[in-house]
């Protein structure tokens, strides 16, 4: 019985320093988890034991040392979860190895070539759809289409002492005949840009005149858009909103969209100054750059300074 005692003890440390050797051998694995070997005893019909046995091989699931590898596909499980894989066939495995790569379909894969599942973003503009069935994640190499602009704002502040302009009919390629010009570029329906000249035309105390023009239209004209009215305090008190429509270049349909004055006021301030513009449509534009967020979502940005939801990993 001794003998087979001290051999049950021998194999349990051979097993050990195996679990160990193999810790060693993987330490620069991404996605390994180290084994510890766990014993118990052998028991017999007596006081004296048969020895020691191995009782399992326990995974350790701590979260390791992350490394900065300067890809944009490679991400890390934080705490709990498995990436959820396919193959060819269908069928599901699951690592957590976070390292991907794009195949020749553009699809996620890992380095042994199994497909990382996710939600899919649908929809214009899309959306990821949680609870969806998981499916391949792919970075497709597509153009994204120009959006026509429909909102555009622009806040000013006027400068309350200016005087009447000195020539009273208003012409837009004199600069006598308006106190301020100021532009904003948006898009039609083919992403061509329109750079919409802005005027702005005292009329008397707290009034103003705005008119547009289309420039990059060559047959465009300026025409009155609204009038701004303000209260003795200098704060905006008429309808801050006007439809704007620019001309039709290159085949395109024109874009009509609403252009706000919303918080510009009136104050004896200095020179006339516009705060801020901004607008919501944007020219098409070429995949340059992807990467994965820390909710799993996938990125893609595009030459026309847009980004694009692109579709969401799943943790199982």
């Amino acid at each position: 019985m001794a003998f087979s005692q001290a051999v049950s003890g021998l194999n349990a440390a051979a097993t050990n320093l195996d679990v160990i050797g193999n810790n060693i051998a993987n330490s620069a694995t991404y996605g390994f988890k180290s084994g510890t070997a766990s014993f118990a005893d052998m028991f017999a019909g007596s006081k004296v034991g048969l020895g020691v046995k191995v009782a399992g091989i326990t995974q350790d699931f701590t979260d390791g040392t992350t490394t900065n590898t300067g890809r944009g596909l490679d991400v890390a499980i934080s705490q709990n979860g498995f990436f959820r894989l396919v193959d060819s066939n269908g069928s599901v495995f699951y690592s957590r190895n976070g390292q991907f790569k794009l195949d020749e379909n553009r699809n996620l894969v890992n380095m042994q070539g199994l497909q990382l599942t996710g939600y899919p973003a649908t929809g214009t503009p899309p959306t990821i759809q949680q609870g969806a069935n998981p499916t391949n994640i792919s970075i497709p190499n597509t153009l994204m289409a120009a959006k026509t602009t429909t909102t555009a704002s622009m806040q000013i502040n006027l400068n309350s002492s200016d005087p009447l302009p000195s020539v009273n009919a208003f012409d837009a390629s004199n600069a006598d005949s308006y106190n301020k010009k100021g532009s904003v570029t948006v898009f039609d329906s083919q992403g061509n840009a329109h750079d919409m000249s802005v005027y702005f035309v005292k009329t008397g105390d707290n009034n103003w005149q705005v008119y547009t023009q289309d420039s990059s239209d060559p047959t465009g004209t300026a025409d009155h858009a609204m009038t701004l009215v303000f209260n003795a305090n200098g704060v905006l008190t008429s309808n801050p909103t006007a439809n704007i429509t620019t001309g039709a270049i290159n085949g395109a349909d024109p874009a009509t969209f609403s252009l706000s004055f919303l918080n510009s006021m009136q104050q004896n301030t200095g020179a006339n100054n516009i705060v801020v513009t901004t607008q919501n449509g944007y020219k098409p534009g070429d995949l340059v750059s992807y990467q994965i967020n820390d909710d799993g979502t996938v990125v893609g940005n595009y030459s026309n300074e847009q980004t694009q939801l692109l579709g969401q990993i799943v943790l199982a």
